[in-house]
């Protein structure tokens, strides 16, 4: 059985997206090695640690980001395909990270793009067993609470509609790992589509304002 618990590392990533990454896809191979980053500003996600390996990819955020390969846009459920089309971004790039910290969810459920493997941000103040889904606004952003993209149970079910099977939750209880079921094979993931094993707390030290559990 394959533990990605003991993989978490944080290089240039926000929390331990880097090694679990990299873990992943010694596991399952590569394709086109393209990168798809959805928010993130090319510091949170793992645009970084793929460009130190020369993989492609782009990185779409509303702010101006400079250092790699960047279209400067605010991302909506309207936009987002014609925009990746216009980028001549591959249909199944290996990887796509979405963090868009609030309409998170309406963004994925409208991508007609098939990552491999998706990093995406989940909502850890609910616990597993509770569907939550903010309600979708392209004009909205976070605004620093409780009420941004939505439950882990709700991007599970959306994952299973869209045939990607849930392995992993790190440790920071902000980030869900996604694969395709195609891409698993005869990989045995531990816990792999068990929310309530996989799901963690979200845990956010901000100089100690607040830390939910």
């Amino acid at each position: 059985m394959i533990d990605l618990s003991q993989y978490e590392q944080k290089v240039l990533s926000q929390h331990g997206e880097d090694g679990i990454t990299l873990q992943l896809f010694k596991l399952l191979g590569t394709t086109n090695r393209y990168y798809l980053e959805l928010g993130a500003s090319a510091t949170e996600g793992c645009t970084n640690i793929f460009w130190n390996k020369n993989w492609k990819g782009l990185v779409i955020d509303a702010q101006h980001i400079t250092n790699v390969p960047s279209v400067s846009i605010v991302i909506t459920k309207e936009n987002i395909n014609g925009v990746l089309q216009s980028q001549q971004v591959p249909h199944q790039p290996d990887f796509c990270s979405i963090d868009l910290d609030y309409n998170t969810y309406w963004i994925w459920e409208a991508l007609e793009y098939r990552p491999r493997v998706l990093c995406i941000e989940y909502n850890g103040f609910f616990a597993p067993e509770v569907e939550a889904i903010v309600r979708y606004n392209p004009n909205k952003s976070w605004d620093g609470g409780s009420y941004f993209g939505a439950s882990l149970l709700s991007l599970h079910k959306l994952a299973r509609r869209r045939n990607y099977s849930l392995v992993y939750c790190e440790n920071s209880g902000t980030n869900a790992y996604f694969v395709l079921d195609e891409c698993i094979k005869d990989l045995q993931f531990v816990n792999i589509n068990n929310i309530q094993l996989l799901w963690k707390p979200l845990c956010w030290a901000n100089d100690n304002i607040w830390c939910v559990h």
